[in-house]
């Protein structure tokens, strides 16, 4: 069985480092890689540039035997990552899933999405005060994200949780105007950041959707 490299992308306030346990729940012949995607200087970006530094990143790899896994600010990289890929004319990974992300422009108010975010997710405890601003930073860049309306030939599997209260699916399912075919839609029992808090559930959907694991879907992958 010929192996797949799941690229992630990390949701705002997250670092590249957060999947090392996915390996663990998938089957040995997924590699799992966090792409690094921040400066750490403090230098102002958007997710253009986010996007300009994970392709570069990525611009050795073999897509065509990869995914891609985005969640919330993430996935509008990895998104931003294929239109680079396709403006090049190189392969798109076989397949592109986003968690828990909102379709551009469809959550223009970052204070609000802050607001919210503050209101339902359950915060680290002693939090520092660095990544809470970072967080802040990641969902401005997200809410400011605004790329063409192009029907990109990116077919999306889109997966939310059922008491995410900031990405409902509604909002999901306006990146039906950003790509062809339309988005496949999946649910997790969780909030905004499900990967976290209801990764067992999460796991189940994910397996299912990386394409040489799809023969796993709903049991545990073996280690």
């Amino acid at each position: 069985m010929a192996g797949t490299t799941l690229y992630c992308f990390h949701h705002a306030g997250g670092t590249e480092w957060q999947f090392r346990s996915w390996t663990s729940h998938l089957h040995p012949s997924v590699t799992v890689i966090g792409v690094p995607l921040e400066c750490r200087t403090g230098e102002p970006e958007t997710i253009e540039h986010m996007a300009a530094k994970a392709f570069a990143y990525l611009q050795d790899a073999d897509l065509s035997t990869s995914a891609f896994y985005g969640h919330s600010m993430g996935g509008h990289v990895a998104f931003e990552v294929c239109r680079s890929l396709i403006k090049h004319g190189l392969k798109l990974p076989s397949a592109v899933i986003l968690g828990g992300s909102p379709a551009p422009r469809s959550v223009p108010d970052s204070r609000e999405a802050l607001r919210i975010l503050d209101e339902t997710e359950p915060p680290p405890a002693l939090l520092p005060a660095y990544i809470t601003e970072r967080t802040a930073a990641g969902v401005r860049r997200a809410c400011a994200y605004s790329p063409p309306r192009e029907g990109l030939p990116v077919q999306l599997d889109l997966i939310g949780g059922t008491r995410d209260r900031l990405v409902n699916i509604r909002r999901m399912r306006l990146w039906e105007e950003y790509c062809s075919p339309s988005p496949r839609y999946h649910e997790v029992d969780g909030g905004h950041l499900f990967h976290r808090t209801a990764l067992d559930d999460f796991m189940i959907v994910l397996r299912q959707l990386i394409p040489c694991n799809a023969h796993l879907a709903g049991t545990a992958a073996a280690s």
